[in-house]
């Protein structure tokens, strides 16, 4: 240490680095390195020397100390900026270590159940089985219902001349007046069920097989001369048809064409009985038409069921043979434009899950798969021809209460693929290793390699040594 009292006499500082016998002017002394306040010290105490003693000889400065300085003050920052990027990179391990001890995990167990893979393709939610409803009977409109109205059995769609025409429920429409009893026949039995159902008695029925005499002729009053069930319908009735069964026919004088004068009731068929009549008169009466117990054509709308009134298209006045109204299923379907390569994903009876505008989701049943040809319309696409490239899917809804919204584009998940009673786990579970392939963490074990199979929606299929259900594995949170 270099002594900063200097010289008591006031002699001045000397010099550390005494100049050596032979030594030329600028030869270089060999650098000490000194603490920072031994050296400020020493140039303390020799400005106060030479303060004290002006006059005295100074020693001649061999070597600036501003050589020291520089060097000391290059080691000092230095040292301070090692020490510095060390604690700056010692934060930052730190933090990251932090980081990874933040990322939450927990045990799950191994679960079984079964995972499927599903296409979504867009679809169009709207009402179903359209069909423009043309009038059968002459006459004049004369009120019509609202777009959106619905109409039940028994109930009337539209009217005619001021009459009613009510809605009759049924495959087989009215093709011929019924105004004769016996008369046999598909739309005779839609005429009983319908009356049968909305509680009228229509009486019982000739079974199956039996044998009637056919009705060539309206039948005649003996006492009276008058014929029977034959009045004004009100409206302009066909005359009796007689044998619209199957025709009327000559019987020979040695019975070789009996068989042709009798009907034999077959398999859904009804006979116009006394009763029946009587019935179709008293329902007539009830909702207002002219109560004659005939049934002419287009004195009832013969629909598959209740529909709803999609389009009206007469307006008053106009003449009722024309279309008069587009109705169509009062349930909502959905209409998918599938392409061929899509289709061995989709069957009929198939179910899927239907999401519809406002993001919530509905079961539903695929109905009915249809070729579709360039035109658009379903059903007469050839194998060879453009209905090839796509098919016309409809997907019934099985809760109709829950799609009350307006029509419109919805997705439908079909399930392509199924792996039925597999062990599953998070993808999360996953650990990759370095020679390859996946493993799970089971906290009493460790590492447990695993094979993996079909992921879905953030779980996994594995199989591993140990692995069954109930195995807690860990995973990321």
């Amino acid at each position: 240490m270099i002594d900063d009292m200097g010289d008591p006499e006031g002699a001045g500082v000397p010099d550390p680095y005494p100049r050596q016998a032979g030594d030329p002017d600028n030869a270089a002394h060999p650098t000490e390195v000194m603490p920072v306040c031994g050296i400020l010290d020493d140039e303390t105490s020799a400005q106060r020397s030479g303060e004290e003693a002006d006059n005295a000889e100074k020693p001649p400065e061999k070597r600036p100390r501003k050589k020291r300085w520089v060097v000391l003050g290059l080691v000092a920052v230095l040292v301070v900026g090692t020490g510095a990027f060390a604690a700056f990179w010692a934060q930052r391990d730190d933090e990251s270590s932090n980081s990874r001890e933040r990322v939450p995990v927990e045990a799950v167990a191994v679960q079984r159940g079964d995972l499927s893979e599903s296409a979504t393709l867009t679809g169009n939610l709207d009402y179903t089985a359209k069909r423009p409803l043309t009038g059968s009977a002459s006459g004049i409109v004369t009120e019509l219902p609202a777009v959106g109205d619905t109409v039940g059995r028994g109930e009337q769609l539209y009217r005619v001349d001021d009459s009613p025409v009510p809605v009759f429920y049924g495959d087989t429409p009215l093709y011929r007046t019924l105004d004769t009893e016996g008369m046999v026949g598909r739309d005779v039995r839609v005429v009983a069920n319908n009356l049968a159902t909305l509680e009228y008695r229509v009486g019982q029925q000739p079974p199956v097989g039996t044998v009637l005499p056919r009705p060539d002729t309206p039948q005649q009053d003996d006492s009276s001369g008058q014929q029977s069930r034959s009045g004004d319908s009100g409206r302009s009735a066909a005359p009796p048809s007689g044998g619209a069964d199957t025709g009327t026919s000559t019987e020979s004088s040695d019975g070789s064409d009996a068989e042709a004068d009798t009907v034999t009731v077959r398999e859904g068929d009804a006979v116009l009985t006394a009763s029946l009549i009587d019935a179709i008169e008293r329902w007539q009466r009830d909702v207002g038409m002219p109560a004659t117990g005939v049934l002419g054509l287009g004195h009832v709308a013969v629909l598959p069921g209740e529909v709803r009134v999609d389009a009206v298209r007469a307006q008053l006045g106009d003449n009722a043979e024309d279309t008069v109204l587009t109705v169509s299923s009062t349930a909502k379907a959905v209409i998918v434009r599938a392409p061929v390569s899509d289709l061995d994903a989709i069957a009929e009876g198939q179910e899927v899950t239907v999401t519809l505008p406002d993001d919530t989701t509905a079961p539903g049943k695929v109905a009915t798969i249809e070729p579709v040809t360039k035109g658009g319309s379903p059903g007469s696409g050839s194998p060879d021809g453009p209905g090839e490239s796509e098919r016309k899917v409809t997907v019934t809804l099985t809760d109709h209460k829950k799609v009350d919204g307006e029509p419109g584009p919805v997705q439908v998940r079909f399930t392509t693929k199924t792996h039925e009673d597999v062990l599953v786990v998070p993808v999360g579970a996953l650990l990759t290793l370095r020679e390859g392939g996946y493993a799970v963490r089971v906290p009493e074990r460790g590492l447990v390699k695993v094979q993996t199979g079909m992921s879905v929606r953030g779980k996994i299929e594995i199989t591993g040594d140990g692995i069954e259900p109930g195995t807690k594995v860990v995973t990321t949170s």
